[in-house]
């Protein structure tokens, strides 16, 4: 949500830090993110092969705005 929000992953980090207190790398949100596009990527695949156009368009939504 931070992410789709706008925020890069310094600036997710740092809310973080500032907001609960938790010391995240920068690195470490890079990857989290990555791999939530791949999640996102598989959930898109399955839906257009079930036939699930609304749930393709929101995931293909979501990875667009993870990858701005």
């Amino acid at each position: 949500e931070l992410r789709e929000n706008g925020l890069d992953h310094r600036q997710i980090a740092g809310y973080l830090m500032d907001e609960y207190g938790i010391e995240v790398f920068p690195t470490d949100i890079l990857s989290f993110l990555e791999e939530s596009v791949h999640v996102l990527e598989a959930m898109s695949d399955v839906a257009r092969l079930q036939g699930q156009t609304g749930l393709e368009k929101a995931t293909d939504e979501h990875i667009h705005l993870i990858e701005r």
